[in-house]
């Protein structure tokens, strides 16, 4: 069976990687995942906090191979998937 989300198989990918990445958010944050939008803010909109953080570097770390994320330089979800998604992609292109 093969899924199709995107134009080709890298915004598939870039697709199916968001999805993930949006369960994660709503599981750590305790969200519902209909409440999660690429332009809201994690910490203003989002309410994250210094616990739900960890929570969520952890299961990213969990879910993506090991990465370990730096939030200093992260404000919205779509920052978050754009850091997700480059390591991703850099792996594969190494």
């Amino acid at each position: 069976m093969c899924i199709k989300i995107g134009e080709d198989e890298l915004s598939s990918v870039r697709g199916l990687m968001t999805m993930t990445l949006n369960v994660v958010i709503a599981e750590a944050l305790e969200l519902d995942l209909d409440d999660i939008n690429p332009s809201d803010s994690l910490i203003n909109t989002l309410k994250m906090t210094e616990d739900n953080m960890s929570v969520l570097l952890e299961d990213i770390e969990g879910m993506f191979d090991g990465l370990v994320v730096d939030m200093n330089d992260i404000d919205t979800v779509s920052d978050l998937l754009e850091v997700v998604v480059n390591n991703e992609f850099n792996e594969l292109s190494a």
